[in-house]
């Protein structure tokens, strides 16, 4: 399974000092955009959390996984392009406002299970490669990366992609650190 999380950054000032309607409906459109960019590139959207997108490909080959690979960092891509579209627009609002992302993305072990009880079912994606997705995308703001990916992400991309290796990480809660990668952003790469 491969989990892909991004997450706008600043959220919780922006949140405390943006008028709460206006603020709302921008995210709101935000996170239709996001939906829109996954789907179209054969994803699917688990859910919305706060200020965060979680979604994934599910991989029928565990040989060859370039495609899924491929279509999370094309949607990477797109949503760090339509990052810098949505900040024109905010500042256009908001004078002075900056809107961001970080994307993390993990190729690992994962299940969509039942992880609510009684009334409160929820049907979502658990498992190791979305704990990792999510520690990733908090690793974009320390290692200044728009896109921080396992680096078994890196190593099955399609052509046109470029990393930096980042080295070996240790990743809240795990007691093996994992091997990353920040994909590079910018002219001559896809």
């Amino acid at each position: 399974m491969i989990t892909l999380v991004s997450d706008i950054r600043k959220y919780t000032s922006m949140s405390e000092t943006l008028p709460g309607e206006k603020f709302s409906r921008f995210v709101k459109d935000w996170f239709r955009e996001c939906c829109r960019l996954v789907q179209l590139h054969g994803g699917a959207v688990d859910k919305c959390i706060g200020d965060a997108i979680m979604c994934y490909w599910q991989v029928p080959d565990r040989d060859n996984p370039a495609k899924e690979a491929g279509s999370s960092l094309a949607v990477a891509r797109e949503l760090i392009g339509a990052a810098e579209t949505f900040s024109g627009r905010l500042s256009g609002i908001f004078p002075g406002q900056v809107f961001a992302i970080g994307v993390g993305i993990s190729m690992g072990s994962a299940i969509v299970g039942n992880v609510g009880t009684g009334a409160h079912q929820s049907i979502t994606l658990v498992g190791d490669s979305v704990n990792i997705a999510f520690r990733l995308e908090a690793l974009t703001r320390q290692n200044n990366s728009a896109v921080i990916v396992t680096s078994n992400i890196a190593e099955c991309a399609p052509a046109g992609y470029a990393f930096v290796d980042l080295g070996q990480a240790e990743v809240k809660g795990r007691k093996k650190p994992v091997a990353i990668s920040a994909q590079v952003m910018g002219p001559g790469n896809v």
